[in-house]
């Protein structure tokens, strides 16, 4: 829950609402579940960064390119046999090293999240399209999953979480996978409607799903 907390204490959150943090890494999205200042929730499912950023570039180095990463797309789509043994295994683990920031020039070469904020403009065109729409459903779904688990747990006689809070939310995106999110949402309100706050909106929809 270190992230979480973290979140809680440094994130300037309300802490007379309920807090959702979501703590996207690699290979996992860690999922905390605040009740004002109570930890009511925390869950992981293996899907994360690896899943909708790192397979959907590694599969259309094209927006490498227009990112002006020639090289790493290039290092991508060499031959078969340049690589030794399987060859998408070892183009995931390629990638997975590159996007991290470890690169062979010892963590000084490079970097993605940078090379997007820059020509960020490219992102949000027609060549940044497929990410941008990967990572705007894999984030609605897991605040759909989320807005189940808060229905769950607001329910019964003996609720987990007040049911006067779980209209109102608050959201944080971290880790490793959360910076497309912030660099989406840019420097607008939490409240300012954009493709990230639509996206989590849907969390809302989930907690009054009907059981019919």
């Amino acid at each position: 829950l270190s992230a979480a907390n973290y979140m809680l204490q440094h994130g300037g959150f309300s802490k007379d609402k309920l807090n959702i943090i979501l703590d996207i890494g690699g290979g996992t999205t860690d999922m905390t579940i605040w009740d004002m200042e109570r930890a009511a929730w925390k869950g992981s499912i293996k899907l994360a960064g690896g899943n909708f950023f790192t397979e959907l570039l590694v599969n259309n180095t094209q927006i490498l390119s227009g990112l002006g990463l020639e090289s790493w797309a290039k290092s991508l789509n060499a031959s078969p046999n340049d690589f030794v043994g399987d060859r998408e295994t070892k183009r995931r683990q390629l990638a997975e090293m590159l996007f991290s920031g470890r690169s062979a020039e010892g963590g000084n070469g490079p970097d993605l999240q940078a090379s997007m904020r820059d020509p960020w403009s490219r992102v949000t065109s027609e060549l940044g399209n497929p990410l941008r729409h990967a990572a705007i459903t894999y984030l609605a779904g897991i605040a759909w999953y989320t807005g189940l688990v808060v229905r769950h747990l607001s329910a019964g006689e003996t609720p987990l979480i007040s049911a006067d809070i779980v209209h109102d939310p608050a959201f944080a995106v971290c880790g490793r996978g959360g910076g497309i999110f912030n660099m989406l949402h840019g420097r607008r309100g939490p409240d300012d409607r954009t493709e990230i706050t639509r996206a989590l909106s849907v969390f809302g929809k989930a907690v009054e799903q009907s059981d019919n």
